[in-house]
């Protein structure tokens, strides 16, 4: 296998610039401009650059097979760069015991709040106007449309009271019969 970026300018008497002066540099910023070369800071911007390219081109080629190819195949880099950071991060390990079980948290509660009539054909809905331990919920409910007329009731049209003199009634069949004066299977109502 081979790594075919290499570091340029990497001697210890390489013409560049000193770090403290090239962080100060007003060229590194902005870019140099046009007129004459400072080779000492172009060659400190071209180490840079290729040191890191050689070094990701290292880290590639010992942990992949093939060789990093300096053929401007970005795709192909990035590749073999994801497959390297695959194969030094390793597959997962076994999963680890169960922790102990926590603390139980405070009770939750639960209240209604509003409900109120939607409009017919809406939908309905719940809202919690509280927190996740203290829900406070507030319904809409849709109006249900308008049904067809009905039929009427029994002869007086409508639902017949039961009379209204202290005592307490049960309507068995068609009449209002008082509670004392029934009897069920033998037993009274």
């Amino acid at each position: 296998m081979a790594n075919e970026f290499v570091p340029f300018a990497f001697d210890p008497s390489a013409n560049v610039v000193s770090q403290p002066n090239w962080v100060a540099h007003p060229d590194r910023a902005r870019g140099f401009q046009a007129g004459i070369a400072d080779s000492a800071s172009f060659n400190k911007a071209w180490r840079q650059a290729t040191t890191m390219a050689s070094a990701l081109g290292t880290f590639i080629d010992e942990r992949v097979s093939g060789n990093v190819v300096d053929d401007g195949n970005v795709g192909a880099l990035t590749a073999q760069l994801a497959a390297a950071i695959n194969a030094t991060a390793g597959s997962p390990g076994a999963t680890g015991a169960t922790g102990q079980t926590g603390p139980g948290g405070p009770a939750a509660t639960i209240q209604v709040g509003a409900t109120v009539t939607g409009t017919p054909g809406s939908q309905a809905m719940v809202v919690n106007h509280g927190t996740t331990t203290h829900a406070m919920l507030h319904f809409t409910i849709p109006q249900g449309l308008q049904g067809p007329a009905g039929g009427g009731g029994g002869a007086t049209g409508g639902i017949e009271e039961a009379p209204n003199d202290g005592r307490l009634y049960g309507r068995m069949s068609q009449t209002w019969s008082a509670v004392a004066d029934v009897v069920l299977d033998g037993g009274s109502w």
